[in-house]
C-alpha cells in the first residue's frame, strides 16, 4: 500500500486547508438536507436527522477519542497494530449497539437509522486515518479526502433520491461512497507497518482503552447534550417537528467550520506547548483563538435576527420559514457553543482526559432535565432554549477544567 509522503505544514497552511475541506464538506452535508427537504419534506428530514442524532453519540463513544490520542501522541508511544485492532473491536461494537437501538423504531425508520450507523462507522475509521495525517501536521490530506467524499456522496444521494424518493436507498449509496473513499485514499495515511500482535501491542491496546474510555464517555456526553432536544422533540411532536428544528440547527454546523479548522490545527501545537511546559504560550494562543471565534459568533446572531425568515424560505421552503422566530435562539446557542468547542480542543491538547467525562455527564443531565420541562410545553422553541442552556454548560465545563489545570501547573 503506497503511503503519502510526510512534510509538515505551518499552522496557517493547515488552517486554510481545513477551512477549505470542512467548508466544502459541511456545505455538501447541508445540501443533503436541502435536497431531502425540497424533494421529500420535513418528515424525511426528521427521519434522516434522527438517524444522525442516535448514531453519532454511539460512534463518538466507541471512537475512544482515537484521533485526539493520535494527534497528541508526539512520542509515537503505541504501535499501529494497537490502534487498528482497537478500532476493529470498537467498530463492531458500534454496529451491534446501533442495530439494537434501531429495532425500537418503526419499519420506516429503523433501516435508515442502521444504514446511517454504518456510514458513521466508516467515517470513524477514516477519522483514525486523519489522526495520522494530523500527527504529521498534514491536514491538507484530510481536506482533500473531505472534498472528494462530500462531492461523491452528495451527488449519489441527490441522483437516487430525486429519481426514487426512497430515503433508505439514497442513504445506502451515500454510505457506499464513503467506503470507496476510505479504501481508495484515506488508508494511504496509515503507516506501512505490518499488522501483528505481541505483548507490546497488547499493552498499547490496554493503554488506548484506559486513556480512550474517558474520552469516549466525554464524547458521548458531549453529543448527548445537543441531541437530547432532538430525541424529546421527535417523541413528543413527531418527525416533522424534528425536521424543522434540525434544518435550522444545521446552521450551527455550517458556522462550526472555521471552529473545527482552527481547533484541529491548534491541537498538535498546543500539545507541544504542553509537553515543553510552555504554559504562557499555551494560554496566549488559546485566548487569540477565542477572540476570533467570538467575533464570528456575534455576526451569526445578527444575521439570524435580520435575515432568518428570508434564508429559511430560500433554502428549505415555507414550511421552515414559519418558525424563523426560533433561529436567533439557535444562533445564540451556536455562538456560545463555538467558544466551548475551542476550549474542548484545548482541554484535550493538555491531555486532561479523565476529568472531562463527569463534567460533560453533568452537562448532558442538565440538558435532559431542561428538555423534559420545556419541549413538551413549548415544542420547537423549547428545544432551542434547551440548546442554549446546553451550550452554556458546555462552555463552563472546560473553563473549570482549564482553571484547575492552570492552578496545578502554577503550584
Amino acid at each position: 500500500m503506497p503511503q503519502i509522503k510526510s512534510s509538515r505544514n505551518s499552522l496557517k497552511k493547515n488552517t486554510i486547508w481545513m477551512m477549505a475541506g470542512n467548508t466544502y464538506y459541511s456545505l455538501c452535508q447541508w445540501l443533503v438536507l436541502v435536497i431531502i427537504a425540497r424533494f421529500g419534506g420535513t418528515k424525511d428530514v426528521g427521519v434522516f436527522t434522527l438517524g444522525l442524532a442516535i448514531t453519532t453519540p454511539v460512534v463518538m463513544f466507541f471512537a475512544l477519542g482515537m484521533r485526539t490520542i493520535l494527534a497528541t501522541d508526539t512520542r509515537q508511544e503505541r504501535d499501529f497494530s494497537a490502534y487498528f485492532l482497537v478500532k476493529t473491536i470498537t467498530s463492531i461494537g458500534v454496529l451491534v449497539v446501533c442495530f439494537g437501538i434501531a429495532l425500537w423504531f418503526s419499519q420506516g425508520k429503523w433501516l435508515v437509522i442502521f444504514i446511517v450507523a454504518i456510514s458513521k462507522t466508516i467515517e470513524s475509521i477514516s477519522d483514525m486515518c486523519y489522526g495520522y495525517a494530523q500527527q504529521d501536521q498534514r491536514l491538507d490530506r484530510v481536506a482533500i479526502s473531505l472534498i472528494v467524499r462530500g462531492t461523491l456522496s452528495t451527488s449519489l444521494l441527490a441522483i437516487i433520491y430525486m429519481e426514487t424518493n426512497d430515503l433508505a436507498a439514497s442513504v445506502c449509496a451515500y454510505t457506499a461512497s464513503w467506503l470507496f473513499i476510505l479504501f481508495i485514499y484515506d488508508r494511504k495515511n496509515l503507516p506501512e507497518t505490518p499488522l501483528h500482535f505481541d505483548k507490546q501491542v497488547a499493552a498499547g491496546m490496554r493503554s488506548l482503552f484506559q486513556i480512550g474510555l474517558p474520552l469516549g464517555i466525554t464524547g458521548l456526553m458531549g453529543l448527548l447534550g445537543p441531541n437530547i432536544p432532538r430525541y424529546v422533540l421527535e417523541n413528543a411532536y413527531g418527525a416533522e417537528a424534528l425536521g424543522v428544528f434540525s434544518g435550522m440547527a444545521y446552521f450551527i454546523t455550517i458556522g462550526n467550520i472555521p471552529v473545527m479548522a482552527l481547533g484541529q490545527s491548534l491541537v498538535p501545537i498546543l500539545a507541544n506547548y504542553h509537553e515543553k511546559k510552555e504554559h504562557k504560550s499555551f494560554f496566549s494562543l488559546v485566548l487569540k483563538a477565542l477572540a476570533s471565534i467570538l467575533v464570528m459568533g456575534l455576526l451569526g446572531i445578527a444575521a439570524a435576527y435580520l435575515l432568518g425568515a428570508f434564508v429559511l424560505n430560500l433554502v428549505y421552503g415555507p414550511e421552515f420559514a414559519t418558525r424563523a422566530d426560533v433561529l436567533p435562539l439557535i444562533a445564540i446557542a451556536a455562538a456560545i457553543g463555538y467558544l466551548g468547542n475551542i476550549l474542548g480542543y484545548t482541554v484535550s491538547a493538555a491531555k486532561i482526559y479523565i476529568a472531562q467525562a463527569p463534567a460533560f455527564a453533568f452537562v448532558a443531565l442538565t440538558s435532559l432535565c431542561c428538555a423534559l420541562v420545556l419541549i413538551p410545553r413549548f415544542g420547537v422553541e423549547g428545544a432551542a432554549y434547551t440548546m442554549v442552556l446546553n451550550s452554556l454548560m458546555s462552555l463552563l465545563a472546560p473553563i473549570l477544567l482549564l482553571f484547575i489545570y492552570r492552578k496545578r501547573k502554577i503550584a
